[in-house]
């Protein structure tokens, strides 16, 4: 499956930028104006979110290995910035993936097991499961986003096929699931896991356990006290200048 992507800028270093649950490449717009021009930059729109296609079936395996045919198809030394839902994807897909040179992961707690996600994720991030939603939880999910640029935001949300968050409960979306704790533990590739201690669809006494977990030098954890689930859409500059002063 060839994703919707979009690409800009002529830098020697390519950057690869990967949106969260319901969302698509748009929830970038405002970082990438702050990115260097040293960089080349790829957007992707996930399966069934944006303008990209819509699969016969959602589930884990197939999603991370449509992500990593499709980076992998982009050219060499590649760097990819991941938000929530396409971190785990990453996670998954991280021997699939020969020619990246590091992964910074946003708001995405790695599971040793399936059901470590009733410890990883309150009430706001089961949301996220739903395939529609009162308006209630709509409104609440925008601002807990960015209240700023709600437009954005409910415009994203309602391009992305209801039937894939519906998926997520279902047994067959965790075809293939394999512990990410493991692949972190196991990987070659640098690697930076990114928290906001503020972030509402994060559990902190899950994440906060994770470096007793993680023993692998090449994966680092970075605690911030600021920019909710989505610190790029929030402080785009404080963001970008973060990853280059911290990040692999």
């Amino acid at each position: 499956m060839k994703l919707a992507r979009t690409m800009f800028g002529s830098g020697d270093k390519l950057l690869v930028l990967l949106h969260g649950n319901s969302l698509s490449q748009d929830i970038f717009s405002f970082l990438v104006k702050c990115i260097e021009p040293e960089f080349k930059v790829v957007l992707f729109d996930l399966p069934g979110h944006g303008d990209s296609p819509k699969p016969d079936n959602y589930n884990i395996q197939s999603f991370s290995r449509i992500l990593a045919e499709n980076i992998n198809q982009i050219g060499e030394r590649k760097y990819i910035i991941a938000h929530s839902l396409s971190g785990h994807l990453i996670i998954q897909a991280l021997d699939q993936l020969p020619d990246v040179e590091g992964v910074v992961c946003i708001g995405t707690p790695p599971l040793g097991a399936i059901e470590d996600s009733l410890m990883a994720f309150p009430d706001l991030g089961k949301y996220m499961y739903k395939e529609t939603w009162t308006p209630e939880e709509l409104d609440l999910i925008v601002s807990s986003l960015s209240i700023e640029n709600a437009p954005l935001v409910r415009r994203m949300l309602s391009r992305t096929d209801p039937l894939f968050r519906r998926s997520l409960e279902s047994a067959g979306f965790l075809v293939g699931f394999e512990s990410e704790l493991k692949s972190l533990n196991q990987t070659t590739i640098p690697v930076t896991l990114l928290f906001s201690e503020d972030d509402p669809y994060l559990n902190p006494s899950y994440y906060r356990h994770l470096p007793e977990k993680l023993t692998n030098p090449l994966v680092n954890l970075h605690f911030l006290n600021w920019g909710g689930h989505a610190p790029f859409i929030k402080e785009p500059e404080q963001f970008w200048k973060l990853l280059l002063e911290n990040c692999r």
